[in-house]
């Protein structure tokens, strides 16, 4: 901890179906910088975290899953993932969102 440098919070705001939902997250951070320069790195580390997780979350529902013996759950990220990118290269028009949709 001896190069700890800001300590973060930042506070999102979600609009959805006309109600507002607020959630603050907070980071720590060996930079020093400018708000400026920090919010765009949490924005950055936000998008990544979103474009990786959010089709195995809703796709596979991967959040709601139960699957915790041993290496079980290691084991169906892995074939989570192949499945995903067997769908990615599939050239039919279906899309990832539709299979989302059709089960639920």
């Amino acid at each position: 901890m001896a190069d700890l440098r800001s300590i973060i919070r930042v506070q999102r705001e979600r609009r959805h179906n006309g109600q507002i939902r607020r959630q603050n997250a907070y980071y720590i951070s060996s930079l020093k910088a400018s708000a400026a320069v920090i919010l765009r790195s949490t924005r950055r580390h936000w998008t990544i975290e979103t474009s990786y997780h959010w089709i195995p979350d809703v796709t596979f529902g991967e959040d709601y899953s139960r699957i915790r013996d041993g290496e079980s759950s290691e084991n169906m990220a892995t074939l989570r993932a192949i499945i995903l990118n067997l769908l990615k290269r599939d050239t039919s028009k279906n899309s990832l969102r539709q299979i989302a949709s059709e089960q639920r």
